[in-house]
């Protein structure tokens, strides 16, 4: 079952039971400019944790930036977030071996647009 998509907290994006072929894909959503994660955030990422572990899966960290400030500074956040989040899955018992990470800095979104909170995520892949 796909769960809603729900701002502000972490969401299951992908398959809840069973394993596609993607996996299982998260997001974490931030505020501008932050890459402070909610204590229900960090609930979540125990849950993943769990899962990646009782799997024996990899993890793989991906982080967003809206197009708010430059290029240079949006690259800088998606690193702190990606960091931040890595480093939160690591406390909950991942190997660091078993987490990629990536940091992609600003998306492809119009910046007016209120949507822009979406491109403010870490997206996590459990395969």
């Amino acid at each position: 079952m796909n769960a809603s998509k729900v701002i502000g907290t972490v969401l299951v994006a992908g398959m809840l039971s069973g394993c596609s072929m993607m996996g299982e894909k998260y997001s974490v959503y931030f505020d501008s400019g932050s890459a402070q994660i909610s204590q229900a955030d960090r609930a979540k990422l125990n849950e993943v944790a769990n899962l990646a572990k009782e799997e024996d899966k990899k993890i793989k960290v991906i982080g967003y930036a809206d197009s708010v400030g430059s290029k240079q500074t949006n690259k800088i956040i998606s690193m702190k977030r990606v960091e931040t989040v890595s480093g939160e899955l690591m406390k909950k018992g991942l190997a660091p071996e078993d987490i990629k990470t990536a940091a992609r800095g600003e998306g492809w979104f119009d910046k007016e647009k209120e949507e822009n909170r979406e491109m403010r995520r870490v997206e996590i892949r459990v395969y």
